[in-house]
């Protein structure tokens, strides 16, 4: 089986103008210090290799506070985006990179200190096209959502609204609302957002069912980090069993983490039953991150 970071290389679409894209410009530090966030857009898109474009929404973080993951932890809340987009132009994914794992007089938490940088997508009209005259290139495929035989590529005007919670030994909301009018990306001089999850490979991870107990076993025998930590993202009907996060040590090039978990279709708020998280190597930021999304098959859950 491939090490991780190998695999890493091998798939990771998105690209970035600089290996600097994943932080945000820097901050007046009295004005940072008097608001303890500072909010802006990326100056232009942001081209990945399989032909999605990307929004930038950059907040600086005071020394000392922080703000948080989808999964906040004992305590908190993410940051909310809501985007408006021009005519034609739609919204898909939210990308948050990988968190650090903090901890607190509440316990553990998972969030950012310093900066954080968040990746909307966003989806051209379907009959647009590069720029005439341009060098921007043709990005024909499904998950762009442009045609092969498109016309020109549109100008992307976008409002983003964003509420955040940032603490410290207290806390403070903010909420803001930007707007800016991009042009077509560019491409070239691309380098990989390493700090921003990827599939994890199938081998690595499965929902196993013994005798009606659930479990996510994740395996990664070519383990090169010191360890690997799973963070559960908060889906509604799954709980796991024991204490967050739930690290193991890397022995001998290898790692393993069996996590028993339950399902209840009744608390799932209608939606389909899933395990979603994170698998951190090891413990620095700009380490590799792994995301896990897995079903839970019906027949697993019994009558709960």
């Amino acid at each position: 089986m491939r090490v991780l970071g190998v695999y890493l290389l091998s798939i990771l679409a998105l690209t970035a103008v600089s290996h600097g894209q994943t932080a945000p410009p820097p901050a007046d530090v009295g004005q940072l210090e008097q608001t303890k966030v500072l909010t802006s857009l990326g100056k232009q898109l942001m081209l990945g290799a399989d032909g999605k474009m990307w929004l930038l929404i950059n907040f600086n973080i005071a020394k000392g506070w922080h703000l948080y993951w989808k999964n906040p932890g004992a305590s908190g809340k993410p940051p909310t985006v809501s985007v408006t987009l021009s005519d034609g132009w739609t919204k898909g994914e939210l990308l948050f990179p990988r968190p650090s794992v903090l901890h607190s007089d509440d316990g553990i938490q998972y969030g950012y200190e310093e900066s954080l940088v968040l990746l909307q997508q966003v989806i051209p009209p379907p009959t647009s096209g590069p720029t005439s005259g341009s060098s921007t290139p043709n990005i024909g495929d499904g998950a762009s959502g442009r045609q092969s035989n498109a016309g020109p590529l549109p100008a992307l005007t976008a409002r983003v609204a964003l509420t955040w919670l940032v603490c410290k030994d207290v806390c403070r909301a903010g909420s803001i609302e930007l707007a800016a009018t991009f042009d077509p990306p560019s491409p070239g001089g691309y380098g990989l957002l390493e700090s921003y999850p990827v599939p994890i490979p199938q081998s690595c991870a499965r929902i196993e069912n013994r005798d009606g107990d659930l479990s996510l076993r994740i395996s990664q025998p070519q383990a090169a980090a010191g360890k690997i930590t799973f963070v559960p993202e908060v889906c509604p009907g799954i709980e796991f069993i024991g204490t967050e996060p739930f690290v193991m040590p890397v022995l001998a090039g290898s790692a393993q983490l069996n996590l028993p978990f339950t399902a209840d279709r009744s608390n799932a708020l209608g939606g389909q039953l899933s395990v979603r998280g994170l698998v951190l190597m090891g413990s620095g930021r700009d380490e590799s991150a792994f995301f896990v999304d897995l079903p839970v098959p019906i027949g697993s859950i019994g009558q709960n």
